[in-house]
């Protein structure tokens, strides 16, 4: 109860979101002093704290809750799937100096998604990065149920990363310590379609945790659907349990579930892995172009059903690699076998008309026999109007070709497509493009070039170096809206190196953001200043979790600026320079409509 109730302050302290901007709170700022002197404190115990924690010390004790655990507590909470910054991880020091309080805070109300990418990679990051758990300090003792794996894992379900889930529970090489560690290796296996594998496991839970009432709901609906000859304490059990699906899918063995979003969202884990697992869940009418605005969640679940429609299919495959739940290659593989070689053959011909779902594979392949020129670019313009059709995420593959070559006179269209999926696909802007936009003639640009400007200048800011170049990018800027102009000149001195910090820019944050027709939504002061007082301190996953959390709103457009640029700083200053110059891009890429 003490660890709950603490739970519950800690994330009201850490999330707290007034909607007032002009008024200090003074309450907020004595809270970031204590905080701070706590954190000093904690460092200064951190090696008595470190020593405390070491396997002979957990095995030794025999009243540690953690002394099943082979290697200790630390060595599971230091399970992860990325071990380079090349897969996403973020260091092996990742935790280093990190305060235990915070990371349960920060876990614990952690987004599963977010509608920027990039946060949506530090997301997965935070999530599967394989970093030393020892050096984490522990100014709180851990509990049970509450280690930092059992609530990656947990975190990892809810956003849809089944596959990774359960490859992360298989490391532990071991037998669950915890009952809650217990169900999420479950709810993986039954999300990933492993329903007889799950079963087997659960069984040999039993013993372990024969108290736990998920493992016994759980036995009893295996019992109940697999077995010739059902036990009647196993429908018993159901009929008692809160979980009414699993109940139905054991009396019925016919029925299934139309999906629509609300229905799904209020299921719990395991009624939503019971439907899954069972092939219970129709996709129904769902509306193709919906399918891109679904929680991550939602889209493998569908995507894990048998007998979809093939544009259905293809619309949840692309949704799932725009979270980065399907790799690159594998949507490029299913691109490229979309058709068979007579049909590819037939369709150059004019002899075959691709049904919709092959259209973009169509394309694609197209694309890449052809040598870069105009041929190659009256194909790949083409493929535009299906990123309207599936998301934006459906360019993806045609990354590489865009970034390869360059029309013979370019429009602003072409520029705004190539630049908007590059930087989606974390491909550098190359010079080249950058050089062609600013060549274009002065009658080809409209209101999206000041925007593409700015890109460049982010992208490659060599190109725009010299004062004059710079001053009149600046010229080329301000014939933008006063607030997206102001936005351009903010972001572009965020990413400059030894640009101007938060407080030597508050004045256009005053004059442009902080008037009465605008309603930013404000995070609580501490948490902003804990933002700063991370990145002094070099807490690497503190400076993450806080700004994942101080950039969650759905809609992006709703953070205040300033917020956003002292992100960007802090993730440069702890060597996240990519996430920090991406973030920039993607925040400028939002004020162009296409």
């Amino acid at each position: 109860m003490i660890i709950r109730l603490s739970l519950i302050i800690l994330l009201g302290l850490f999330f707290a979101m007034p909607s007032t901007v002009l008024a200090e709170d003074e309450q907020s700022k004595k809270q970031v002093e204590e905080d701070a002197a706590s954190t000093e404190s904690a460092q200064e115990q951190s090696a008595d704290s470190k020593k405390e924690e070491t396997p002979e010390k957990e095995e030794a004790s025999a009243e540690n809750p953690f002394e099943s655990i082979r290697g200790g507590l630390s060595r599971l909470e230091s399970i992860g799937l990325y071990t380079s910054t090349s897969e996403g991880g973020l260091g092996r020091d990742y935790w280093a100096d990190s305060r235990r309080s915070a990371l349960l805070a920060l876990y614990n109300a952690l987004p599963n998604e977010s509608d920027w990418p990039t946060v949506n990679s530090l997301i997965r990051g935070t999530l599967l990065t394989e970093a030393n758990a020892s050096k984490i300090t522990n100014d709180v003792s851990p509990q049970p149920g509450q280690d930092l794996l059992t609530l990656r894992l947990i975190k990892l379900l809810q956003s849809g990363a089944y596959d990774e889930a359960y490859a992360m529970y298989t490391r532990m090489g071991q037998p669950p310590y915890d009952a809650e560690l217990a169900r999420a290796g479950l709810l993986a296996m039954m999300l990933r379609g492993e329903k007889s594998l799950a079963c087997v496991e659960n069984n040999t839970l039993l013993e372990s945790f024969p108290n736990s009432d998920f493992i016994l709901d759980f036995a009893a609906y295996c019992d109940a659907t697999l077995a010739e000859d059902v036990p009647p304490e196993a429908l018993q059990r159901l009929k008692k349990s809160k979980s009414r699906i699993l109940n139905t899918l054991a009396l019925n063995k016919s029925f299934s579930m139309d999906y629509s979003r609300q229905a799904f969202e209020d299921l719990s884990l395991i009624e939503r892995a019971a439907l899954v697992a069972d092939q219970r869940l129709k996709i129904g009418s769902l509306p193709v172009a919906e399918i891109q605005r679904l929680p991550a969640a939602h889209i493998m679940a569908l995507l894990a059903q048998k007998n979809l429609p093939a544009d259905h299919m293809l619309a949840l495959q692309i949704a799932a690699t725009g979270r980065d739940l399907l790799s690159l290659n594998e949507l490029k593989k299913i691109y490229t076998r979309s058709l068979t070689t007579e049909e590819f053959d037939d369709a150059k011909n004019g002899k075959y008309t691709p049904a919709p779902h092959q259209e973009i594979g169509f394309f694609y392949r197209k694309a890449k026999d052809l040598a870069a020129g105009p041929e190659q670019w009256a194909v790949l313009r083409q493929s535009y109007a299906l990123g309207q059709k599936y998301g934006p995420a459906a360019l993806l593959p045609f990354a590489e070709l865009y970034y390869g070559s360059l029309p013979d006179q370019p429009t602003l269209n072409d520029f705004v497509y190539v630049y908007a999926t590059l930087i989606r696909a974390n491909l550098m802007i190359p010079a080249h493009w950058v050089d062609a936009l600013k060549q274009m003639e002065e009658s080809a640009q409209k209101s999206s070039y000041p925007a593409l400007m700015t890109l460049a200048a982010i992208a490659q800011p060599g190109k725009f170096s010299t004062e004059d170049v710079r001053n009149n990018l600046y010229k080329v800027i301000w014939t933008l809206p006063e607030r997206e102009a102001s936005l351009a000149q903010i972001l572009l001195d965020a990413v400059k190196p030894g640009g101007p910090t938060y407080e030597k820019k508050i004045e256009i944050y005053e004059k442009i953001y902080l008037t009465p027709s605008l309603n930013y939504v404000m995070p609580n002061y501490a948490v902003w200043d804990r933002l700063k007082i991370a990145s002094r301190n070099r807490m690497v996953s503190e400076v993450v979790l806080l700004s994942i959390g101080l950039l969650k709103q759905d809609k992006p457009s709703g953070i205040y600026p300033g917020v956003l640029v002292d992100v960007i700083r802090t993730l440069e200053d702890v060597g996240l320079t990519d996430a920090a110059r991406n973030l920039a891009m993607e925040a400028m890429l939002r004020t162009i409509e296409y």
